[in-house]
């Protein structure tokens, strides 16, 4: 999945920074947010 961070965020209802430190490290990604992830990752463009 290529998403830009304005582009993920906006799918998952948060702010771009917040995308940008979840890729950083330096905020851990909820569980929830996670496996939202995985199965827009599976889904066909």
């Amino acid at each position: 999945m290529e998403l830009e961070q304005t582009e993920l965020a906006k799918k998952l209802g948060v702010h771009s920074v917040t995308v940008s430190r979840w890729e950083t490290g330096a905020s851990p990604v909820p569980k929830a947010i996670a496996l939202l992830v995985k199965l827009m990752a599976k889904e066909k463009p």
